[in-house]
């Protein structure tokens, strides 16, 4: 069992691994910090939601304990992998001839 000072340990290292996501969405879009923090948050609702849901139907359908925390570690893996496409020197601008729309810097 975890005592007290491991599970604030372990709460200190979450910190340290989601702050920069949301720095990297504000030096990616600066001129729409709010939307991109916004759609990044309702993500992680969304999966938060989710997620019981499909572990539990996983459970159900295999019969194994094995299979859902398997492919959990592999949609972790996939996050991980994705990180490295994030380029926070090439920020998102809105391009007028296109009415407003939010598009990658070329």
């Amino acid at each position: 069992m975890i005592g007290l000072a491991g599970f604030t340990v372990a709460l200190f290292f979450l910190g340290v691994a989601i702050a920069p996501l949301w720095i990297a969405a504000m030096d990616i879009a600066p001129n729409f910090a709010g939307s991109s923090s916004a759609l990044m948050n309702a993500a992680g609702a969304v999966a938060g939601i989710l997620s019981p849901f499909a572990f539990g139907w996983i459970l159900d359908r295999t019969g194994s304990w094995t299979t859902p925390f398997v492919f959990s570690v592999g949609l972790r893996l996939f996050a991980i992998i994705m990180t490295y496409w994030i380029r926070p020197d090439r920020p998102i601008e809105a391009i007028p001839r296109i009415g407003g729309l939010a598009v990658a810097g070329e």
